[in-house]
């Protein structure tokens, strides 16, 4: 037992990095207390997405954290739109904003709210704490999108380049209209999006940087957002994943599917989920993605063999797996055609 601990102790660091991407966020913080070897990898990859770690625990650490990086003028510009006095600060030596990699916009308005009501409740004497001086009645979005902005500029000033953003929720509203929000998240690669009623594409369906996407995961629960989502793919270059969700299995995302004929040089994988079939075309524009190594088509219906015959007389040189679940509805050409990339 003691050999075999020593030996997954001392694993080399690419291994242990590789293990640890795996592992969800409160066990890579249980991780970072192993060794300082551990602690040193662990901890690096939980400060590129602290947001979700607060989340998770309900806390505003992030927040804390981020604020010693503030500049003079940041702080000057607390004080004077949120009333949000900062004690001296004391900086760490480390800027764990640098290590910021994915941002999850819903968990980062939750922190800087969790962040907003500790300080609402600081008593004015202390000296190591920020404090509210009062003042103007002011709402808590207004101070929240207010912090959000100075994050972001604090990220901007440090040269931060994200690779990775997830928006969703009713929070995130007050951050899509923020330009700070936009120039930080310029370049990033992927994106998960999960719209809902309340949430939709048009803050940023013509945003003009989000245009080499690598990867895009959606989940929608109206059929009102399928037009924005297929004006966003078609305006893609280069995406090699693309995951489709929804909510309401009768939501028709044809639409969709015929905007993917622009990425028939890039797309690898493509899963649909939760959807009906039903009304579709028949799926020539899946037939002309050659690139594509994984197809899954997760809860689907509607299903038939018209609709499927064009995979069916398709070649896919590059194609390692097709997964297809879904109800009665579909057709027994489409499971024997799956079967045979097995």
């Amino acid at each position: 037992m003691e050999l075999s601990t020593h030996i997954y102790v001392s694993l080399p660091v690419e291994i242990l990095q590789l293990i640890f991407d795996l592992l969800p966020l409160n066990h890579l913080a249980s991780c970072a207390l192993v060794n300082r070897e551990w602690f040193r990898i662990a901890s690096a990859m939980v400060w590129q997405r602290p947001f979700e770690f607060d989340y998770i625990h309900q806390k505003c650490c992030t927040v804390k954290t981020y604020l010693l990086s503030f500049t003079n003028e940041q702080e000057n510009e607390l004080l004077v739109t949120c009333r949000i006095k900062l004690p001296a600060s004391k900086f760490s030596g480390i800027r764990y904003p640098l290590y910021l990699k994915h941002l999850d916009v819903g968990a980062m308005v939750t922190s800087i709210r969790k962040w907003l009501e500790w300080v609402r409740n600081t008593p004015k004497g202390s000296e190591s704490r920020p404090f509210y001086l009062g003042g103007s009645e002011m709402d808590d979005a207004y101070r929240a999108v207010t912090v959000m902005r100075l994050l972001c500029k604090m990220l901007i000033g440090l040269g931060v380049s994200l690779s990775g953003l997830k928006i969703g929720g009713t929070q995130d509203d007050i951050t899509m209209s923020a330009y700070e929000f936009y120039a930080v998240t310029a370049h990033i690669q992927d994106l998960v999006v999960e719209c809902n009623s309340e949430v939709g594409w048009h803050h940023f369906i013509e945003y003009k940087y989000w245009r080499n996407l690598r990867s895009l995961k959606v989940t929608i629960s109206s059929q009102e957002h399928i037009e924005d989502i297929a004006k966003f793919l078609i305006a893609q270059r280069s995406l090699e994943t693309f995951k489709f969700t929804s909510s309401n299995i009768s939501i028709d995302p044809q639409r969709i599917l015929r905007a993917l004929d622009r990425q028939g040089n890039s797309l690898r994988y493509l899963t649909i989920k939760n959807a009906s079939l039903s009304k579709c075309m028949p799926l020539y524009t899946i037939a002309g993605l050659k690139r594509l190594q994984c197809l899954r088509f997760e809860n689907v219906s509607g299903i038939n063999a018209t609709i499927i015959r064009p995979l069916l007389n398709a070649k896919f040189p590059c194609m390692k797996r097709v997964w297809i679940n879904g109800d009665e509805t579909v057709c027994s050409e489409a499971h024997i055609w799956a079967q045979s990339f097995k």
